[in-house]
């Protein structure tokens, strides 16, 4: 729960207020950071809203399965946790070389892949479970490659597809719509699910290739 109390030190910190919202409205005063994470504050959204994001992507893999608390956290870590060193992202054992940017699938063990599954399938649980999901006028896309931030890269935009479908064509067409279809006809969640020894390729045949990483190297796969 590394990447939660952060976030929790982070919204006291800032001494942050949210006010007239049925977020926060659901929690006591002390338990009202929460509205910080989508999972609580999608299920009140009443605007139209498309969901692009990834179903887990290496920033996730880093900074939430494996992350580990610094020590001192707050004001008091050591010097060697630095924004190059990347703080406490990929420190817990087992993830080094399994997450984050240079990250090689390749290494990750049997219980890394179980739990990069295991997030995925969470990720998406929580996001059919939300009434938002499924509100007329609404729609999602939800790649399953390794990409953080994919939606922000040109390649990636016009390439990944779900359904046969792009992300580009599939928010291009909610966009032009007039907000009265169904939810459904603008949903397009990745299945796919990491094999094991993992490959950017397993979540789908969509995701590039050459984001492959063995010994260091880009390849194709």
């Amino acid at each position: 729960m590394v990447w939660q109390a952060q976030m929790r030190y982070l919204y006291a910190m800032s001494n942050w207020t949210i006010e007239g919202n049925a977020c926060v409205d659901q929690f006591p005063p002390e338990k009202q950071w929460l509205c910080l994470f989508p999972q609580h504050a999608y299920p009140f959204i009443k605007a139209r809203t498309f969901v692009l994001n990834s179903a887990l992507d290496h920033y996730q893999v880093a900074n939430f399965l494996g992350a580990e608390p610094l020590s001192g956290f707050p004001g008091k870590e050591a010097p060697s946790h630095s924004y190059l060193s990347g703080y406490n992202s990929s420190a817990a054992p087992g993830w080094a070389t399994c997450s984050g940017d240079d990250c090689d699938l390749h290494a990750c063990g049997v219980r890394q892949v179980e739990d990069m599954n295991a997030y995925m399938v969470s990720f998406k649980d929580a996001l059919r479970g939300a009434r938002t999901f499924h509100q007329e006028g609404n729609g999602a896309f939800i790649y399953g490659c390794n990409d953080h931030n994919a939606e922000m890269n040109d390649v990636a935009y016009r390439t990944y597809r779900v359904r046969n479908t792009t992300m580009r064509d599939a928010l291009a067409e909610w966009w032009r719509s007039d907000g009265g279809q169904p939810a459904a006809r603008h949903r397009y969640v990745d299945g796919g699910r990491y094999a094991y020894p993992a490959s950017v390729t397993d979540t789908s045949d969509a995701c590039l290739p050459w984001k492959d990483v063995s010994g260091g190297w880009q390849v194709f796969r």
